[in-house]
């Protein structure tokens, strides 16, 4: 079985002035990138780890990925290692590829 959630929330001008709000960049891009995840996310997380094996799964890049995963699982009790992005899922240039 699959299921899929979005934890991140995505309306920028509350996250910038958000107090829960993370920001990070990520080297060696001077961009800084901000995020905030849903109301309950970590209580979410603690219930249905005990039902499923949970994954990462984005079309971010690795670094990205990996970045949010510090947050949103600082000591890997929910993912470990379980982390897949764009270049590990995805060819960058053709969508039909990715859905072999």
């Amino acid at each position: 079985m699959l299921i899929l959630f979005s934890l991140i929330f995505t309306d920028i001008f509350s996250v910038v002035v958000s107090q829960d709000a993370y920001h990070f960049q990520l080297w060696p891009h001077p961009s800084w990138y901000h995020t905030k995840f849903r109301p309950h996310t970590e209580s979410f997380l603690e219930r249905i780890a005990q039902l499923y094996e949970l994954h990462i799964c984005t079309f971010g890049t690795r670094t990205y990925a990996h970045a949010i995963a510090r947050y949103l699982d600082p000591d890997g009790r929910y993912f470990s290692q379980r982390i897949l992005s764009r270049d590990e899922c995805f060819h960058p240039t053709l969508k039909t590829s990715n859905l072999k």
